[in-house]
């Protein structure tokens, strides 16, 4: 992954856990026990990266006046501030897969954690603790270094980078057989009487499914004729926020204006869909505070436009690196509409701007 795609995609882990659904305030709220366990995540992969790539001692001793104590590199003192990080990662996200390296991690200091708990008042031998500590870093180069191991990041990366690439190429599509488009970015969950119970006793996976179809149902009712161009969704669970979705709707911009009403309209028919139980966040209405504003209205020639809106595609998809709910079967967590038909190119002036000439490198 490249390092500019890589900081989209760590922005979207970490912007994931701020849109707290409020429908009657435009601000952004931290939800904190989301935010600190995705830092972690966040951390310990990139410790395990640092830890694999070098053959570097984490933990020596070395002798002071009052005898011989255990001393540590930024690393090594990264690696015990993590070593206890699982059970408050999973509290937060309970029903998730997370990336190859976190789970490395997770499997490598489970038996040393409990040990480690009181680090500081442990009672053992300096060369002791420092063996064991030591041990845990090769146990870690060990398990990431085996051929095994890349066969499973690059298969776990290939996942997100199919479901990143489908969505470009269905943007192009609809791009390419219309002049400007309206693009929507609503966030739909559910209050927080539904959410704050058990996360195992309340919404199921298919009631939340049933109530996404449903909803999209309505939406092509009450749009004009032909004007929904397409959609694409990504689902997700929170301790906080329990589930919900992160929505795009691509509307025919000869059609339709006005993009924050029209995602109002998207969020008041979730919650006659879900009878009141649904909230929504109207991302359109605060696109001015986006840095790189890829929705609203796109002219099929704004370069600029369309490559933001190539970044927020990223959110929908790539965040699924860093972890994705696991699923029972062939339950998906994320979807788009059909691939728009191929339109007979009639004659005249050609675009100003084929969408194949929008690079992903530009990201």
């Amino acid at each position: 992954m490249k390092k500019k795609e890589l900081q989209c995609v760590e922005a979207a882990l970490l912007e994931s856990t701020a849109t707290y659904f409020d429908t009657h305030n435009t601000k952004v709220m931290a939800v904190g026990g989301e935010r600190g366990a995705a830092l972690k995540i966040k951390d310990i992969e990139s410790l395990v990266k640092e830890i694999a790539v070098s053959d570097e001692v984490h933990f020596y001793i070395e002798v002071l006046r009052g005898g011989p104590e255990v001393r540590m590199t930024k690393v090594g003192k990264r690696l015990l501030m993590n070593m206890w990080a699982r059970e408050e990662i999973e509290r937060y996200y309970p029903i998730h897969d997370f990336t190859p390296y976190v789970k490395a991690f997770f499997e490598c200091v489970q038996e040393y954690a409990c040990a480690f708990y009181s680090f500081r008042k442990l009672e053992r031998d300096c060369t002791e603790k420092m063996e064991s500590l030591n041990s845990i870093i090769e146990r870690i180069r060990s398990a990431v270094r085996g051929g095994a191991f890349k066969a499973n990041i690059n298969m776990h990366r290939r996942l997100s980078n199919k479901n990143y690439k489908s969505l470009l190429t269905y943007i192009d599509a609809i791009f390419e057989g219309c002049s400007r488009v309206l693009v929507l970015r609503v966030d739909l969950g559910y209050s927080k009487s539904i959410v704050h119970r058990n996360f195992r006793e309340g919404l199921q996976f298919e009631t939340v499914k049933t109530q996404r179809e449903k909803h999209l149902k309505l939406l092509r009712r009450k749009l004009p004729s032909k004007a929904l161009l397409g959609h694409a969704w990504k689902l997700e669970f929170g301790l906080s926020k329990g589930f919900h979705y992160h929505c795009m709707f691509f509307l025919d911009g000869s059609k339709v204006r006005e993009d924050v009403s029209w995602a109002r309209t998207v969020g008041e028919l979730w919650e006659r869909t879900t009878e009141g139980q649904g909230v929504y966040y109207n991302c359109n209405r605060t696109k001015s505070n986006y840095r790189a504003c890829g929705i609203g209205m796109i002219e099929h020639s704004d370069r600029e436009k369309r490559r933001n809106l190539q970044k927020a595609a990223i959110y929908l998809t790539k965040i699924e690196y860093y972890m994705r709910i696991a699923t029972e079967g062939r339950a998906r967590t994320f979807g788009r509409g059909e691939m728009p038909k191929r339109l007979v190119k009639k004659r005249g002036r050609p675009r100003r701007l084929p969408a194949h000439e929008i690079s992903e490198s530009s990201i």
